[in-house]
């Protein structure tokens, strides 16, 4: 098998994977909070920036990478296996979704959990809450 036919059935294997739609999800939401956070950037310097980093440069360093990694007969077993039902169900788009928001929603927890901690970390919540345990204390010995 030559370079280019090892790369052109790794790229088959990360598509039967699912990794081009998960790459360009993920590199959508960089963009778009990039775009929030820098809503100054002219249309033409994002243009320049997605044509650069876009999903098809990240997803072909991902089979550059897979291809170097991978044996041709790994590649052509995984292939045979994500082709099969079961790897199919294993990369169902309805699967996918539910997985993602899975992700999402144990990210939100995460970043609520984590503010609390934050907040309740700051010198100044310490300072009010040892006054508070000094109140109770002392209303307590009444």
């Amino acid at each position: 098998m030559t370079e280019a036919q090892h790369l052109s059935r790794t790229m088959q294997l990360l598509k039967l994977m699912g990794s081009n739609v998960i790459t360009r999800e993920l590199v959508d939401r960089i963009f778009a909070d990039l775009w929030r956070s820098a809503p100054e950037v002219s249309e033409e310097d994002r243009k320049k920036l997605q044509d650069k980093y876009g999903e098809d440069v990240l997803f072909n360093r991902l089979v550059v990478l897979a291809a170097n990694h991978l044996s041709e007969t790994d590649i052509d077993t995984a292939v045979e296996f994500f082709s099969s039902p079961v790897g199919k169900n294993i990369t169902d788009n309805d699967y996918r979704d539910r997985a993602t928001e899975l992700v999402q929603q144990w990210g939100e927890e995460l970043k609520t959990e984590a503010m609390y901690v934050v907040e309740a970390s700051t010198p100044v919540q310490k300072a009010r809450n040892r006054v508070d345990e000094y109140l109770a204390e002392k209303g307590s010995k009444k």
